[in-house]
């Protein structure tokens, strides 16, 4: 096993795992390593080589059959792939949208809430920058009401963003008043609690 005999390669070259396993037709044991490399490859915002490696990702995935395993294979590898996609070719770009719709039904056929709520955080995000704000504000709806349900604190910072935005759009100004309100009660009230980075306070209050 490559794994144990080269175990640096493994966690530092991804990639030529990745490369190795497809060539030799081992498609499965292929793709979580094309996803490992996009992910590395994203952290040090080498996105192009990123979207490479995740794209190719997808093509081996084809190759299989529809297994629970492989939809959660390519959830990962659309998950990846879509902020990348975001930071090159803009929020607004038709392969974001479809990244995003793509891991919405996987995340629905997989019964995958924590994953569903960032992948509705996208696309709304996506139809927001289009300009579709009742579509946008309808996906945030629904990320904010699965974060509520999951309890989540990051979860909660994240839909509460997408939620005020959507409702700044629709020029529902009371509502945005009050919701970042219930943010800033929620998350950074507790001095000793991870909400009051600068971060934070930037995602609850907008400048």
């Amino acid at each position: 096993m490559l794994e144990a005999q080269f175990p640096e390669t493994v966690e530092t070259q991804p990639e030529l795992v990745a490369q190795h396993y497809t060539q030799a037709g081992c498609h499965e044991q292929a793709v979580p390593y094309w996803q490992r490399a996009g992910q590395r490859a994203r952290q040090r915002s080498a996105n192009l080589e990123a979207i490479s490696h995740l794209t190719r990702g997808l093509e081996v995935l084809k190759t299989l059959s529809p297994t629970t395993a492989c939809l959660q294979y390519e959830l990962d590898l659309q998950m990846t792939l879509g902020p990348v996609l975001m930071a090159t070719k803009g929020w607004v770009a038709p392969d974001v949208g479809h990244t995003y719709a793509r891991a919405r039904e996987l995340c629905q056929q997989l019964g995958d809430t924590p994953q569903l709520v960032s992948v509705l955080r996208g696309l709304a995000r996506f139809h927001q920058g289009r300009g579709e704000a009742q579509t946008a504000n309808e996906l945030a709806a629904q990320c904010l009401s699965l974060a509520q349900q999951a309890q989540d604190p990051a979860l909660l910072l994240a839909a509460h963003e997408v939620s005020g935005v959507s409702m700044y759009q629709l020029g529902a100004s009371v509502l945005l008043s009050c919701t970042l309100s219930m943010v800033s009660h929620s998350m950074i009230r507790n001095s000793t609690a991870p909400w009051r980075s600068s971060t934070a306070r930037t995602l609850v209050y907008p400048a």
